[in-house]
């Protein structure tokens, strides 16, 4: 809880926790009040969506990227780019720790798997390097692609009814994705 000032309510507090943290339990308890919460305001709203959809999927796909971006800095020897894929990895961190809520109220649990077809690309970028002289400029077009499959998760679950402060967190993470793609994108074309 944050502290409060005189006659004011406290505001309980989620965004400090993160699984690096090692605060899993008290994540998981700040979820299932976020749970409840969310479930208590749907049965007080008339014609509002009650469910959840595609969220845990978004979560796989930044939780592959998140991997993706690790190994991308240990694989580039220049250490702006190394810097770059960083914040792309907070970013991205950010991003499953605001969306983590939904997908558990989804799924039932974590969602803490990751997307096929980022892996393919990892592994397609890993065996490219290898026999490319250009292992930066490797990484930065496959990772770009991995830009654009998360953009198109996040715009689809933005296609499809869903309450709306999962609505809004997926807009606010639509806006960080998108400039994460245009640096990505900025990069790879200065390099071509």
């Amino acid at each position: 809880m944050r502290k409060r000032s005189a006659g004011s309510r406290p505001i309980p507090r989620l965004g400090n926790h993160s699984f690096a943290h090692g605060n899993e339990v008290e994540l998981m308890a700040g979820y299932r009040l976020l749970i409840i919460n969310l479930s208590m305001r749907k049965t007080m709203t008339n014609g509002s969506t009650t469910e959840v959809k595609h969220i845990a999927e978004i979560v796989k796909v930044l939780n592959s990227g998140i991997d993706f971006y690790h190994e991308a800095q240990e694989a580039v020897d220049n250490p702006v780019l190394a810097t770059v894929f960083e914040s792309m990895v907070n970013a991205r961190r950010r991003a499953v720790q605001r969306l983590q809520p939904y997908a558990v109220l989804e799924e039932g649990e974590v969602e803490d798997g990751s997307s096929f077809s980022v892996e393919v690309r990892k592994l397609y970028t890993k065996i490219m390097a290898a026999v490319k002289s250009d292992t930066e400029q490797t990484y930065i077009s496959q990772l770009e692609e991995i830009e654009d499959k998360t953009l198109n998760e996040v715009k689809t679950a933005l296609e499809k009814d869903q309450p709306v402060a999962c609505r809004a967190a997926l807009s606010d993470i639509l806006a960080d994705i998108q400039e994460c793609h245009d640096k990505m994108l900025t990069l790879q074309k200065s390099r071509e």
